[in-house]
């Protein structure tokens, strides 16, 4: 999820968001997932009581995804953002099955670390790709 984007800018349209998140997936070579958009109210958008500004809820077997943006706060940094936990999918399958061979604490401890791991990845690769101009 993120709470915020690296850069400001002006507020998108919902039509423009659409066109943002199939010009990008396209870009990050996710063209084999299948995505749903949903732009929602800044209220609405809520994950363990904090508010964000987008939302990445993915199945990683079936290759389908639900992005959620809130709008008007929304910028193109998000969706940047939002899709690159995507791209990071594949390494996220290994370290499920991974995970899957450990005890319960060790499941807790090292899934927790690889969520904050990924988290910061994508965060510095949104910035990497933010900055490409179009």
């Amino acid at each position: 999820m993120s709470t915020d984007c690296v850069k400001k800018g002006p507020q998108l349209t919902e039509k423009k968001v659409r066109k943002l998140v199939r010009k990008w997936q396209k870009r990050l070579g996710l063209d084999g997932w299948k995505i749903e958009v949903k732009c929602l109210e800044a209220e609405v958008l809520l994950v363990n009581d904090t508010r964000g500004i987008a939302l990445c809820h993915r199945d990683n077997d079936a290759l389908t995804a639900t992005l959620s943006f809130a709008m008007p706060e929304f910028r193109e940094d998000c969706v940047i953002h939002e899709l690159l936990h995507l791209a990071t999918a594949p390494i996220g399958n290994v370290v499920e099955v991974l995970l899957q061979a450990l005890g319960t604490e060790a499941q807790e401890m090292l899934g927790a670390q690889y969520a904050r791991a990924e988290e910061n990845l994508v965060y510095r690769l949104e910035r990497v790709f933010g900055d490409v101009e179009a």
